[in-house]
């Protein structure tokens, strides 16, 4: 069988759960998970785990993601700079009200730099599939599973 789910949002432990609720195999099935992997969830970077050690499991990344690779990646330059651009902070704000903050602080409450790194990776080579560049697309398809959470 082949699944195709999107907007997991960091939602690890609801993840697993679905791959229950659907009896997921991983001798026989197949699952493409269509971008927002991070943002708004409590486990985002088990879940970007998760997902890379998943053989017949094959994530895209999408707007969520390639925002927060970017809100991470410019955290880490006013670390390291000291600088701070009022439009960027505004920008990174706003991201953090949004639920964006679960990638920013990690679980532990600090900046946890492993999971820029993670979705880094993730983006790099999941922007092509076999050769092809991929490009988003957002809504038209049916909703088949609601995670009942609400996403920006």
């Amino acid at each position: 069988m082949t699944y195709v789910v999107s907007d997991l949002h960091g939602h690890l432990d609801e993840f697993k759960q679905l791959l229950e609720i659907i009896d997921f195999s991983e001798k026989k099935d197949v699952m493409y998970v269509l971008g927002d992997i991070v943002d708004c969830g409590p486990d985002p970077i088990g879940l970007v785990n998760d997902l890379s050690v998943r053989v017949n499991v094959y994530p895209v990344a999408g707007e969520h993601d390639f925002t927060a690779l970017r809100m991470m990646e410019g955290y880490e330059h006013m670390l390291k700079t000291g600088e701070r651009d009022p439009e960027f902070v505004g920008e990174m704000t706003d991201w953090i009200n949004d639920g964006g903050g679960a990638n920013l602080l990690g679980q532990g409450g600090a900046y946890d730099g492993r999971l820029r790194s993670a979705v880094g990776e993730l983006v790099n080579r999941l922007c092509m599939w076999q050769g092809n560049p991929l490009v988003p697309v957002r809504d038209g398809m049916e909703t088949v599973y609601d995670w009942g959470v609400e996403n920006a």
